[in-house]
């Protein structure tokens, strides 16, 4: 296997065997098949769990039968609203029990004939004697060999592995310097504080502990609530009950996480060895807020249209294709923010978020609720790093949800002004997030660089200029034979020099259609990003030996590059959700496979001609991890032989069930977050052994209780089995 993508930094440990470094190439997202003991857990998971298999799926179709109306679907579900309920099984069973009470007998009889039935089909394929003498016999991707080194890799405290930066594979280095360069980075007293028992909360006269803390910031999100609850209702009529509830019940003082700090390897800078600090604040106190204002503030972005923010690749291409230049003597300039989000300072990022509200002609009230939100969250960037617990005083910690709005529309007041009164020699201005692209005059290349330059003094552009090409985000625009026929730009797909094409082996223990998935989907992209076809060529010739090197044998990759036509760009470029608008459908219709199975399945949702009906439902999702087990069982096939007899207790028409994989431990789950949270609950552990409670001072007592509280304490200190 070519392309290992292992970066190696150690200098104390032992160097690794051919065949290590051959594991390792795998990739961080190659899965290692499941032990054949893990059979006994795979059944569990399918009738014994109720997070998801049997008796999840039971759950879902019985609220269905019971409790779904029948009519118009009911307002649109916001996944990332959801609160997970506390009711316990008995609650549901004593609800469904009540609900059956005013239920017709004949939807009970079939639902039951449904579930009775399924149950059996799915139990007896399950336990019979042929699929435990496959599980038995099935062929591992991985030697004893292999495991043995996972197991040395988990136990080795001296080692640290943290993937690198731009997707370039797998770094390792020593533990040593990655403490080091993160002290170093905390002790920035500019950008950081270390929470001190002198550290006072919010200029009262109380020591700041984790406790007062946890109360304090939930307290202040509790007044925050209270102080703007009639303006959500008011504003956001149809989210309001959703959005109260979600800022009040989606983290308490028993789920709360203080975010810890890591570092992406950066491998690439000619600086040399360094890191991008990340904090995920996802179980912090102040997520709530942070995910809510984020929403807000995407829809207030998207209503006010502002054309030289791109929305993604595909929107960009779309723009170039249609966009004809003035100028043919022009020069590209691409620029790239250094540091973006912690260079933001945050009281001027304030400021300019409630002047873009107002000048997007945002209601007071909601201005006043969307910034108050704003500032708890950016005020209260929590941290810890080995027991010490910090505070990010300055900047945008890389990690909250509403990170990425914010800095863009901060970025966007600073350069509004220059984009206007440079309009005359600024012939085409986009960006996204911290990557910039424009094309103008020559002669206004020194002035635009300069006022860039000038926007604000801890904003640093690293700008790059070239009269012919330019690279901006996956794309690579050029003045080719179409530029000097129609003066619209050439494109084809960016590779960087130092990307590994580290694709998920064939190998790895992942279902064959997400294999089939990601190669579709890479092929797709190559269409929509090559204006010319012979680009696209040279590049599906290129991925197609990538995959050959990365395992997959051709009788899997020739079908699936043949089903695939580049004469449907048209039809990639179109949007998704209204292809079957597209005006070429009935006179060209499409050759690529994919776009057929899509129509098809426009089709088959389309309302029977006739007396009108109520919307289809959603089908049913039947929730498992990939195992053994569910890889050998026709599980959707058992599950729909029966469903055809449940229609007629549905108070719509319901697809028969799909089927979602849960994936395994890939690589980077096992050798990353696993390895670390093991690491942090041993040193947690070890801590208390060494340094009795009463002993310590009482910062860092509170600080290590905390600590423990966070990671759930009780490490064992026995050696790991990776695969176990």
């Amino acid at each position: 296997m070519r392309s290992s993508g292992i970066h190696n930094f150690l200098t104390s440990s032992a160097p690794f065997t051919p065949f290590e470094k051959h594991f390792l190439s795998n990739g961080l997202r190659f899965i290692c098949t499941p032990p054949t003991s893990s059979l006994p857990k795979a059944q569990e998971a399918y009738f014994d769990d109720s997070t998801r298999g049997w008796l999840r799926f039971d759950r879902s179709i019985t609220n269905r039968v019971l409790h779904e109306p029948a009519g118009n679907r009911p307002a649109p579900y916001l996944p990332k609203f959801a609160v997970k309920s506390a009711r316990s099984l008995a609650a549901v069973d004593h609800m469904e029990a009540t609900r059956r009470a005013t239920h017709s007998a004949p939807d009970l009889q079939l639902l039951e004939g449904y579930r009775r039935n399924t149950f059996a089909l799915l139990h007896g394929a399950a336990a019979t004697e042929c699929q435990r003498a496959f599980v038995q016999q099935h062929r591992r991707n991985h030697s004893a060999t292999d495991t043995e080194f996972l197991r040395r890799l988990m136990n080795d405290a001296s080692i640290t592995i943290k993937p690198a930066d731009k997707n370039l594979g797998l770094a390792l280095v020593d533990t040593s310097w990655y403490n080091a360069e993160l002290h170093r980075m905390l002790s920035d007293q500019v950008t950081y504080r270390l929470m001190r028992r002198s550290h006072l909360v919010k200029g009262k006269q109380e020591p700041l502990t984790p406790a007062i803390l946890q109360a304090t910031l939930l307290a202040e999100l509790e007044k925050l609530v209270q102080a703007h609850e009639s303006c959500l209702k008011r504003c956001y009529p149809h989210l309001a009950d959703t959005l109260l509830k979600y800022l009040r019940t989606a983290v308490n003082t028993a789920t709360c996480k203080l975010p810890g700090i890591y570092l992406l390897i950066k491998v690439h800078k000619a600086s040399g060895l360094c890191g991008r600090p990340i904090v995920p604040s996802t179980s912090w106190l102040t997520a709530p807020a942070s995910v809510v204002v984020d929403h807000l503030l995407q829809d207030i972005v998207r209503k006010a249209n502002i054309t030289h923010l791109v929305k993604d690749t595909k929107s960009f291409v779309v723009e170039l294709e249609s966009t004809c230049t003035t100028t043919r003597d022009g020069v590209f300039v691409t620029a790239d923010i250094a540091s973006l989000y912690t260079n933001i300072d945050t009281e001027l990022g304030l400021r300019l978020v409630r002047r873009f509200l107002h000048e997007q002609e945002v209601a007071e009230s909601q201005s006043q609720l969307i910034c108050a939100l704003l500032t708890f969250v950016m005020h209260n960037s929590w941290l810890h790093f080995r027991g010490a617990i910090y505070e990010q005083i300055d900047g945008t910690a890389m990690g909250t949800a509403c990170a990425p709005v914010y800095a863009n529309i901060v970025v966007y007041m600073l350069e509004i002004d220059l984009v206007r009164d440079m309009a005359a020699v600024l012939h085409l201005y986009r960006r996204f997030l911290d990557d910039v692209f424009a094309y103008l005059e020559r002669s206004a290349v020194a002035e635009f660089t300069a006022r860039m330059n000038a926007l604000h003094p801890k904003l640093r552009f690293d700008f790059v200029s070239h009269p012919d090409e330019a690279a901006f985000l996956d794309l690579r625009i050029h003045k080719g034979r179409r530029f000097a026929d129609s003066a619209v730009f050439d494109l084809v797909v960016h590779q960087k020099k130092m990307n590994l094409y580290l694709y998920i082996p064939f190998h790895s223990f992942h279902t064959d259609a997400m294999k089939r998935s990601f190669i579709q989907t890479e092929l797709m992209r190559y269409i929509r990003n090559s204006s010319d076809r012979e680009d696209y060529a040279q590049l599906k010739r290129t991925f197609f030996q990538r995959l050959r090197d990365r395992g997959y044998p051709q009788s899997f990759l020739l079908p699936l590059f043949a089903s695939i036509s580049y004469a449907d760009r048209h039809y990639f470029l179109y949007p998704a959700a209204s292809l079957h608008e597209h005006p070429l459908l009935l006179t060209r219709p499409p050759l690529s496979a994919c776009l057929q199975r899509r129509l098809a399945r426009w089709k088959l949702r389309q309302p029977a001609p006739g007396p009108a009906t109520a919307d289809p439902s959603d089908p049913p999702v039947f929730i498992i991890p990939y195992s053994l087990l569910s890889s050998r069982l026709p599980t959707r096939s058992l599950l729909s032989h029966h469903w055809a007899r449940l229609q007629d207790a549905m108070s719509k028409p319901t697809p028969p069930p799909i089927i979602a994989y849960q994936s395994g431990q890939s690589l980077l789950k096992l050798l990353v977050y696993t390895r670390d949270s093991l690491f942090e609950k041993t040193r947690v552990a070890q801590a208390q052994l060494i340094t009795p409670a009463q002993s310590l001072p009482s910062t860092q007592r509170t600080i290590t209780d905390f600590t423990v509280r966070m990671h759930s304490a009780a490490a064992a200190h026995s050696p790991l089995d990776p695969l176990d």
